[in-house]
């Protein structure tokens, strides 16, 4: 008969010893397509990636304005968290990107 510390040990191996871990999906070739003029809209797409073969669900999305186009001085635009972002005057002279988080 097996004593209960070896059935909590069995336990324990068989939930983090012998399970795969779930990897995190990727967003991969991430585009932008539209007009960039002030009033003109702007659309985000991409691939997701996911190593475990998992379904996609809700992917997050957050527009960003920067001094270049590697994000210098990377400010986060209040309430553009759609895959469409219309351009406002606020953007002029800024650099205009997105980052997405699939889930």
């Amino acid at each position: 008969m097996l004593s209960r510390k070896t059935i909590c040990l069995f336990t324990i191996a068989l939930l983090f010893g012998c399970s795969k871990e779930n990897t995190i999906p990727r967003a991969t070739s991430i585009s932008i397509t539209g007009n960039t003029q002030v009033g003109e809209t702007l659309k985000a797409s991409y691939e997701f990636q996911d190593d475990d073969n998992d379904l996609e669900a809700l992917s997050l999305y957050q527009w960003y304005r920067a001094d270049d186009s590697i994000g210098l001085n990377e400010q986060l635009i209040i309430g553009a968290t759609d895959s469409i972002y219309n351009l406002t005057t606020d953007d002029e002279n800024f650099y205009v990107g997105i980052k997405i988080t699939p889930i």
